[in-house]
C-alpha cells in the first residue's frame, strides 16, 4: 500500500511495531554504552510521526543526549551531534543537549518536533519534562512559519518545470504549507498528526489529494509520480504568497538564556541524583 494516513493518535503510535521498537532500543543501549552519554528522549522524528509512512519508509530515530559533567568543562571541545546511521532501515542521530537548547533559543522547529514527538522510544521523565516546559517556552511563531514556508517554497520551486510530481514530494509542500497555518491561527508548536492538519485545507484541495492516494494506493512507495494537480498547485501557489505575507507581519522578540540555563543545569544535577542511587 502506497500510503496510509491515521486519524487518532493512538493508531499514529502503534505505527512502529514491538519487533522493530526492541531493536530500536538495543542501539540505544549500545550508543550510551560506546559514546559514553546518557539519552534523555529518543523518538521518531520522520513520516511516521504524521501518519504518512510508506512501505519502504525508514526509520528516523532522534535522540537529545547528556554527557557527563567533566566533559562539559573541556578544553578541547567535544563533538555535540552523534550519527549512527545503520542501513536503509534505521537512521539513528542524536545531539547534545547543549546543542538542542542553545537550537531552542533559536527557536528552531526540529526542537519543537523531537520534544513533542507522539511516538517515544526512550525517555527520562524527569528531564523530559524540564525540557518540554523550557523548549515550548522560546517557541517564536514567525521563526516557524519562515522554516515550514521555506520547506515548502523549495520543494515546490525544484518541481515546476516538471509535468510530474511525486506524492511524496506533494505531501510534504501542504504539509508545511499546513503547518504555516497551523501555527498562525493556533500560535503554538506543530505537534499533530496531517489528519490534524487537513482541517486547514479547503474542501476541494482535501479531495483532490485524496482522491490522488486512492487511486495510487496500490503502489508501494511515496516516490511514485503523479501527474500534476492544477487545482492543488493553484492552492500551493496562492497559499505560498498569503503565508509569506501574513508571516511577514508577525514580531520577533529576543528571549533571556536564563531559562535555559537553568535547565541545562538542571539535567545536569537530574543526572548526578541517578547516579547516586545507583551507587
Amino acid at each position: 500500500m502506497l500510503v496510509k494516513i491515521c486519524y487518532n493518535k493512538d493508531e499514529n503510535n502503534h505505527q512502529v511495531g514491538g519487533n522493530m521498537q526492541e531493536i530500536i532500543k538495543q542501539q540505544l543501549k549500545e550508543i550510551e554504552i560506546k559514546e559514553q552519554v546518557t539519552i534523555l528522549l529518543a523518538v521518531e522524528a520522520g513520516s511516521r510521526t504524521w501518519g504518512f509512512a510508506a512501505d519502504n519508509s525508514d526509520y528516523d530515530v532522534r535522540f537529545i543526549y547528556l554527557r557527563r559533567p567533566s566533559d562539559y568543562l573541556r578544553l578541547d571541545k567535544m563533538r555535540d551531534v552523534i550519527e549512527w546511521q545503520l542501513d536503509e532501515t534505521l537512521d539513528i542521530n542524536g545531539w547534545d543537549l547543549k546543542k538542542f537548547l542553545q537550537l531552542a533559543y533559536k527557536s528552531n522547529a526540529t526542537c519543537f518536533e523531537w520534544i513533542n514527538s507522539p511516538i517515544v522510544y526512550q525517555a527520562r521523565p524527569a528531564e523530559v519534562g524540564i525540557l518540554q516546559k523550557v523548549t515550548n517556552a522560546y517557541f517564536d511563531g514567525k521563526k516557524s512559519v519562515y522554516h515550514y514556508w521555506n520547506i515548502a517554497q523549495t520543494n515546490y520551486q525544484s518541481s515546476l518545470e516538471s509535468s510530474e510530481i511525486s506524492i511524496k514530494k506533494y505531501f510534504h509542500i501542504l504539509k508545511s504549507l499546513l503547518s504555516c497555518r497551523y501555527i498562525l491561527e493556533i500560535e503554538c508548536p506543530v505537534a499533530v498528526p496531517f489528519d490534524d492538519l487537513l482541517k486547514f485545507m479547503p474542501h476541494e484541495v482535501f479531495l483532490e489529494f485524496l482522491g490522488m492516494l486512492i487511486k495510487n494506493q496500490h503502489q508501494t512507495t511515496n516516490d511514485y509520480l503523479v501527474p500534476r494537480n492544477q487545482v492543488i498547485d493553484d492552492f500551493i501557489a496562492v497559499e505560498l504568497v498569503r503565508v509569506k505575507a501574513e508571516a511577514d507581519q508577525l514580531k520577533s522578540q529576543t528571549p533571556s538564556w536564563q531559562a535555559l540555563n537553568h535547565a541545562f543545569l538542571a539535567c545536569l544535577n537530574q543526572q548526578g541524583l541517578s547516579r547516586k542511587r545507583k551507587v
